[in-house]
């Protein structure tokens, strides 16, 4: 893509300096700390949006079982902001990912209060999909759940997969397949892989489970996944996730992802939270390309 000095390309290792030199407005950037690393994972792409030799906008995608891809990453400098650069860069990623045959579902995962995010994502037609609420969970003797005992656990792969796959109620509107990473349910991300790195819980009755996952985002957490809005009404659910945190050293805290519903019932006293998380997304065969002015 080329518009008078704007030039869009794939970024290697030699743009690093091009991208510490941006003007993001960002203190901390975990891009730039683990930018390298980025661009060693194989199923990570990044993109960089020049002027000249100056990098005004950066942005990439990851995808998922060859068939989602998940936007992210998007920055501009300040400099160039308000210009439309954001939905540029984005627009040019989602047609290249057009052209990759496997591609089904195009996402993007912003949180509620980045209006320049959300700006793009809708200027691109990209429909709103759910809102998830994360609630890290820091001290457990705050917690006012039923007590009840350790669930079950669940060895076998396939009757790990067969729990997910009989889940007929989803709060969540998505599968939180990785902290920040919400895909579509599909039965694809179940792999024998992921399913066997994660500890599996069922309850007495095998009317609700819990699957807990160590998830490496900056901190160490325990990811755990639940799908209903009854979290402190289920007897023995805090128990079982603390049984599984005992388990793993120099975790920083328990990762929740829970509806708008639930997010209500949780109190900021044990538990860190974030600004909501907007989840983004189309299937290809059925999204036209948006106009941008």
């Amino acid at each position: 893509m080329e518009t008078e000095l704007v030039t869009l390309r794939k970024l290697t290792a030699d743009d690093y300096n091009a991208l510490q030199n941006m003007q993001t407005g960002m203190e901390d950037d975990y891009v730039v700390r683990i930018f390298h690393n980025l661009l060693e994972r194989e199923n990570n792409v990044m993109y960089g949006l020049f002027d000249q030799d100056q990098m005004i906008a950066i942005s990439g995608y990851t995808i998922f079982s060859n068939k989602f891809a998940m936007l992210g990453r998007l920055r501009t400098d300040i400099r160039y902001r308000g210009k439309g650069y954001g939905t540029e860069i984005l627009r040019a990623i989602i047609e290249e990912l057009r052209t990759i045959p496997s591609i089904e579902f195009i996402s993007a995962n912003t949180q509620l209060h980045n209006f320049s995010a959300r700006k793009a994502l809708t200027k691109l037609d990209l429909p709103h999909i759910t809102t998830l609420h994360p609630f890290i969970l820091k001290d457990p003797s705050l917690v006012k759940g039923t007590k009840g005992k350790v669930w079950d656990t669940i060895e076998s792969v396939q009757e790990k997969r067969q729990f997910l796959q009989s889940l007929k109620e989803n709060a969540l509107g998505a599968f939180p397949y990785e902290a920040y990473y919400p895909l579509p349910f599909d039965d694809s991300l179940l792999t024998d892989e992921y399913l066997q790195d994660g500890t599996f819980y069922v309850n007495e009755d095998q009317t609700r489970f819990l699957f807990c996952k160590i998830d490496q985002k900056g901190n160490l957490y325990l990811n755990t996944k639940y799908f209903w809005n009854d979290h402190f009404q289920q007897p023995g659910l805090f128990e079982t996730i603390l049984h599984e945190w005992s388990k793993h050293e120099e975790i920083y805290g328990a990762w929740i992802d829970v509806s708008k519903e639930a997010a209500d019932t949780f109190s900021i006293d044990a538990f860190e939270t974030q600004d909501p998380w907007l989840l983004y997304g189309f299937k290809l065969h059925e999204h036209k390309t948006g106009n941008c002015q």
